[in-house]
């Protein structure tokens, strides 16, 4: 004995959303397009907008003569622009970075890890100048010359001594 089952079809159109005209609407179409677009970013990137986003409250917070409570400059417009680019060519392998403001107005890029290894990389408008302990006395100082392109110098003290985890 066969049993035969009604399927019902239903008109889908009548459950279609409109689109909104007014500006709430339009603030939630921007929204969920913002969302889409963070969502295909990888996540391996995260580390560099949480970065940017430090820089941008180091200027916001920073930005006034004696920020720091005492004598501190602002933080120079030309530091805080290579201090974006910076981070915006920090290739991907190494451990993140703690951003710090310096009270003669500049940025500073600063990584720790085991053993007393300490590395800070500040940026001086278009110069790095850099100083680095690595345990024992090992050390390594110097100043580059910064035009968007990271100095293989920079790199290779990166890549010994904070490697990714």
């Amino acid at each position: 004995m066969s049993t035969t089952v009604a399927v019902a079809k239903f008109d889908l159109s009548a459950f279609r959303v409109s689109r909104g005209v007014s500006p709430e609407s339009e603030k939630v179409r921007e929204l969920e397009l913002e969302y889409k677009a963070d969502r295909q970013r990888p996540v391996s990137f995260a580390w560099r907008d949480l970065l940017l986003g430090e820089i941008r409250d180091i200027i916001e917070t920073c930005s006034n003569h004696g920020w720091d409570g005492y004598d501190a400059s602002p933080i120079s417009s030309d530091s805080a622009g290579s201090a974006v680019k910076l981070i915006q060519n920090l290739p991907e392998g190494f451990q993140t970075p703690v951003v710090v403001p310096e009270p003669d107005g500049d940025i500073a890029l600063e990584w720790q890890s085991k053993g007393n290894r300490i590395f800070s990389l500040s940026v001086t408008g278009r110069t790095l100048v850099y100083a680095g302990r690595f345990g024992g006395a090992s050390r390594q100082h110097g100043e580059e010359s910064f035009f968007g392109v990271i100095p293989r110098t920079i790199l290779e003290v990166l890549a010994e001594h904070f490697p990714a985890a």
